[in-house]
């Protein structure tokens, strides 16, 4: 009766979806896979609300050497995220085997697992730090940030989280010491004392922006430079004779600072955006403090602006609260013939959300295809085509990719012949395990 009812499956299974039966067959012929485990995963593929993408992906994991079973049963439900990636969720699922990780802290580390070039070595390390009771998320996302710089030591980075935590410190200080830390020479007392200069309650911004590419000259002392700061102070100093003194001292020589000077005196109500524009790209240099190019940037900004500029403009943007929408945009300005398959990669992850079409979700994994694409992604990848009017060449390719040492040309062939089906019996597919 049991064979009998096999052959019925074969013929007439009522709803069993083609690619569910292809992926049973794959895993039946497996070196290592048990048949209770395959009757186990179909079992899965018959819960009312998981998606086939989703029973897809756990399969994979089946194949892990190490992996235990509760942990795959807490990362299946961590699945049903609407914006959880996959290379997300992977090292995520590797986490959970770390013994003292809280939940809330695993969470929070998902969130900043999307940079580029950070190593898990150290989020980890970061993670440790991040632990303390008052430290701010925004604050965590700048830290995150400063981990990057190449050449930036560990304590600097540490010292700087704790100026952050005063009450009055304003943004665009910690973004000019920010860009500070950043110098190649600058010795670390000097950019603390720079920086209590700041802190003083009636110090004008343009003079810290005076201040900042003073720094930049080879030979000029600091106490030189504060002593006719404190001239151009004075409460009689009208701003032409400012600007007349700067433009006495214009020659073949004159320095870079001392024309961003001039300009700077030269700056009002009515101040030409040509003129600002050429301060600010005066105070260009190594060390430009991301406002100062920032404004510099959006002075340019016009009907023709070009791409490669808006670009620019929108990387500088980029900080803690940084709306996805701009990063979006600023991928997407990136986009022509050269575009590097990461960044258009991560520009789709960026649109995913609870509404992502599904050719966006093909196109993002085909971006990921090259020599070395694990052979899930390109299934998944393949039964996102899938629909009423696949073509057979394709299916014939998703199994190719489900291919594995032990696959018979039969089972590939029952498996394009087979019919659509929707509520296979589990006894007729232990059957059908039997049979092979």
């Amino acid at each position: 009766m049991m064979l009998k009812g096999f052959g019925f499956a074969r013929s007439k299974g009522p709803n069993l979806d083609v690619s569910v039966r292809a992926e049973y067959l794959w895993f039946l012929e497996g070196p290592n896979l048990d048949v209770s485990v395959g009757a186990e995963y179909l079992w899965f593929l018959e819960g009312p609300n998981l998606d086939v993408s989703v029973g897809a992906e756990y399969l994979w994991f089946l194949e892990g050497f190490s992996l235990d079973a509760s942990v795959r049963a807490e990362y299946l439900s961590l699945l049903e995220g609407p914006n959880l990636d996959v290379s997300v969720r992977a090292e995520y699922l590797s986490l959970l085997e770390g013994p003292n990780l809280d939940v809330s802290v695993r969470a929070e580390y998902l969130s900043l697992l999307d940079g580029f070039s950070l190593e898990i070595l150290v989020i980890a390390e970061n993670i440790s730090l991040l632990e303390g009771p008052n430290l701010d998320f925004s604050v965590r996302a700048e830290y995150l940030s400063l981990e990057e710089g190449p050449n930036l030591d560990v304590s600097v980075r540490a010292e700087y989280l704790s100026l952050l935590e005063g009450p009055s410190l304003d943004a665009s200080i910690s973004a000019e010491y920010l860009s500070l830390l950043e110098g190649p020479n600058l010795d670390v007392s000097v950019r603390a004392e720079y920086l209590s200069l700041l802190e003083g309650p009636n110090l004008d911004v343009s003079v810290r922006a005076e201040y900042l590419s003073l720094l930049e000259g080879p030979n000029l002392d600091v106490s030189v430079r504060a002593e006719y700061l404190w001239f151009l102070e004075g409460p009689n100093l009208d701003v032409s004779v400012g600007a007349e003194y700067l433009w006495f001292l214009e020659g073949p020589n004159l320095d870079v600072s001392v024309r961003a000077e001039y300009l700077s005196l030269l700056e009002g109500p009515s101040l030409d955006v040509s003129i600002s524009a050429e301060y600010l790209s005066l105070l260009e240099g190594p060390n430009l403090d991301v406002s100062i190019r920032e404004e510099y940037l959006s002075l340019l900004e016009g009907p023709n602006l070009d791409v490669s500029v808006r670009a620019e403009y929108l990387s500088l943007l980029e900080g803690p609260n940084l709306d996805v929408s701009v990063r979006a945009e600023y991928l997407s300005l990136l986009d022509g013939s050269n575009l590097d398959v990461s960044v258009r990669a991560e520009y789709l992850s960026l649109l995913d959300g609870f509404s992502l079409d599904v050719s966006v979700r093909a196109e993002y994994l085909s971006l990921l295809e090259g020599p070395n694409l694990d052979v899930s992604v390109r299934a998944e990848y393949l039964s996102l085509l899938e629909g009423p009017n696949l073509d057979v060449s394709v299916r014939a390719e998703y199994l190719s990719l489900l291919e594995g040492p032990s696959l018979d040309v039969s089972v590939r062939a029952e498996y394009l012949s087979l019919p659509e089906s929707p509520a296979l019996d589990v006894s007729l597919r232990t059957v059908h395990s039997y049979h092979f």
